[in-house]
């Protein structure tokens, strides 16, 4: 692979109190910060993209388009994290249904996520099932992702595309197609790094042959960082490499 998922990146007022809160919802850790203001990683795993966090003086003004699904080992557990979670303030969003059984809830700044039923694929597998892109074209953004990612496009259908990333553990990527229109920076964007041996401006101008674009968020000129939308204006950023 060329480049990897390495991370999550949430802008926050406060990242290091959503770093903190972030940790104690999935059981990871807190680690000294080195690409961001905050960053948790996953204890047991890894190879899990790690979550980042950015110092932005902005407050989120629209649904996140890139949003965590969390695991459940049944629904006693499912019932006990959602329990869990408001007492550490999360906002409860969208309780059970006769349409969904999964449960949608707010972090302390307001970005959505998702408590989901037993599945028997994330059982036992940690705590972050899958990192959830709302898009327009998940079959177009599918090749796209598997060609930054260096993750396999699997599951095909129902208006999603399900990438895994190498070893086919948990969390997937997925994609899943909606009508909502992009209006606004994205508040979490993904980041991805080329492998130790690989040139970083080789591999931007890789993915702009796939169809990015440059962007500018208004980042410094001479970041190590190159920052690029996909295809449908998602931006994301390529890292040095590691």
């Amino acid at each position: 692979m060329a480049t990897t998922l390495w991370s999550v990146v949430f802008d926050s007022p406060r990242p290091e109190a959503l770093a903190d809160w972030w940790a104690a919802a999935l059981g990871w850790s807190v680690v000294p910060p080195t690409e961001y203001d905050a960053e948790v990683v996953c204890r047991h795993d890894p190879g899990v993209p790690r979550l980042g966090f950015e110092r932005v003086p902005d407050l989120k003004v629209v649904k996140n388009r890139i949003h965590l699904d969390l695991a459940s080992a049944s629904t006693a557990e499912q019932t006990a994290t959602v329990d869990r979670l408001h007492g550490m303030g999360a906002t409860l969003l969208e309780a059970w249904s006769t349409d969904v059984p999964w449960v949608v809830l707010a972090d302390v700044e307001g970005n959505e996520f998702c408590v989901l039923e037993p599945r028997d694929r994330y059982t036992g597998l940690g705590s972050l099932a899958a990192i959830v892109v709302d898009v327009a074209d998940p079959g177009r953004l599918g090749d796209f992702y598997a060609a930054a990612t260096g993750w396999v496009v699997g599951e095909r259908g129902g208006g999603v595309v399900s990438l895994s990333r190498p070893g086919g553990r948990p969390p997937d990527l997925d994609l899943v197609q909606v009508s909502d229109v992009k209006l606004v920076k994205n508040r979490v964007h993904l980041d991805v790094a080329p492998c130790d041996d690989a040139d970083a401006d080789a591999e931007a101008i890789r993915l702009r042959s796939l169809g990015a674009l440059d962007v500018d968020v208004g980042q410094p000129p001479s970041g190590s960082w190159r920052v690029l939308a996909d295809v449908e204006g998602n931006e994301f950023c390529v890292l040095s490499p590691r």
